[in-house]
Formats: structure tokens, sequence, C-alpha cells
């Protein structure tokens, strides 16, 4: 046999020899079939001899020999790389509410992202402070306020909860829940009276005149400028009756005493 025909049949011998497995490889050397995960039934590289690039979707028929193979085996790699992208999954993240116990006051809480949170209180009860280290506090109870002026009265319908809800106070103070101008610690006077027909707008039981002065006619003029006292002509009317009231002269150099019509407004 000539040398060249005697070359080509080693040459094929040797591809086929990596044909093993049913995957051809191409070899520059031959098939190890020991100790070599490139060739035979063990086939797992698919850039030659070097083994750089793993068969992610094989696992190796035998165990590494931890003292001859240099590489992990497929079985190794493909736990670390489950979604097959050719890179080693990163590890999952730890449970943050892995040890971490929730006990809570008046009610049930559970973790979440580490931290504890309340499901659900007893009845009568909420998380009204926002902190469930605290567990659940006791409701509060408001009053009707149906005028919306921040004062409830006793003799309405009450509400139990954390704040207050609409149409409810906190309080039971209101002197006429239906009518926003009147409610304790008003300091607004009106010249038109409550539904009920009461001038008493800041609740203290009397109806307040704002003005009460009555003008004494005297002019008093420094630097050429002249001002009049401010008051009403002859009587103090009650709460909202119109009368003549005294402003500043017309003229600023001059004493004529200026009188318009005005209400007389109480609280």
């Amino acid at each position: 046999m000539r040398a060249s025909a005697l070359l080509s049949l080693l040459a094929l011998s040797s591809l086929a020899a990596c044909a093993i497995g049913g995957e051809y490889r191409h070899r520059t050397r031959g098939c190890d079939t020991d100790y070599d995960y490139d060739c035979g039934p063990y086939g797992g590289s698919s850039s030659g001899s070097s083994g750089t690039v793993y068969d992610a979707g094989k696992v190796d028929a035998r165990p590494v020999d931890a003292g001859t193979d240099a590489r992990p085996t497929d079985a190794g790699r493909d736990a670390a790389d489950a979604s097959r992208d050719g890179a080693v999954d990163a590890a999952p993240d730890r449970d943050p509410c892995l040890g971490v116990v929730c006990e809570s006051n008046n009610g049930t809480s559970t973790c979440v992202g580490g931290a504890c949170v309340i499901v659900a209180c007893d009845p009568g009860y909420g998380d009204c402070d926002g902190n469930a280290a605290n567990g659940c506090e006791p409701f509060s109870t408001f009053y009707q306020d149906a005028d919306g002026d921040g004062h409830g009265v006793g003799n309405g319908a009450t509400a139990a909860a954390c704040a207050a809800p609409a149409g409810f106070a906190a309080t039971t103070d209101d002197c006429d829940d239906t009518d926003g101008r009147a409610y304790p610690g008003q300091t607004t006077s009106y010249g038109t009276p409550r539904p009920s027909g009461s001038y008493d707008f800041d609740c203290d039981g009397a109806e307040t005149q704002l003005n009460t002065r009555i003008d004494p006619q005297q002019c008093l003029c420094t630097g050429g400028v002249c001002a009049i006292s401010r008051g009403w002509k002859d009587t103090v009317p009650g709460c909202g009756v119109a009368a003549d009231f005294a402003l500043d002269p017309i003229t600023p150099d001059a004493c004529d005493i200026h009188y318009v019509s005005q209400t007389q407004v109480c609280r």
C-alpha cells in the first residue's frame, strides 16, 4: 500500500473515533475514551481538545476524577446554569423573613420583606399609629359634625375609628350643628343670624356686638389731615340692625363728617 493511502486511512480512523455517541467532533489527535470527555460515550466539548465549552444539555456518564480531570461534569454545570444561557446563574437571594417572628397585640401580623406588618386587628382595634411593633390600638369615638366645622354634638351619631371619618369630630362642643359659622373659638362676627335666630357664633352663650361706640362728633386735624372718631351716630343698634355709622372725613383737610348705613355684626 502506498504511503499516501496509508496516511489517509489513519486520518479517517482518527475522525471515526470521535463520532462515538452520535456526534461528529473534529480532533487533531486520537481519542482517549478512558480519560478524555471530548470523545466516546462521555462526549461533551464542542471546541476540540481544549474543552472550554460544555454541552449543557447532557449529563456526563461518569463522575469527575478529581486527580485527573481538570473540568467539572456537565451535571454540575447544568445545576448552576438552569437558564441554559451559558452563564452561571446568580445565587438565589436569602429569604429576608427567615427567622423573623412577628407577634401583635390585639391582632395578627406577618413578615414581608424582612419587616413585620399587621394583617388584621381584632374588632374595636386598629393600627392607629402605623407601628406594627406596637400592635393594634383601641379605636377612638367620634361624634356627628353635620356642618363640617370640626366640632361635633353629643346627641347625634357616633363612629369608632383611628381618625375622624368625614362628617365626624372628636369633640361635642358645637352649639349649632346646622351652621358652620357657629363653633367655640369663632372670632368672626356676622350680620345675619343662625337658623335658630341667634347671633351667638362663638358658642359662649351671649350675642357680642362688634361696634359699641357712639360718635361723639369730634374732629381732630393734625398737619392738615383731619380725622373723626368713628362710631354710631345716635345709639348702638342691635345685632343685624342697620344704622348710620360715622367714618373719616370725605375731604382729608376738612372736618366734614361722613356717615354710612352699616349693619351691626355680632358673634
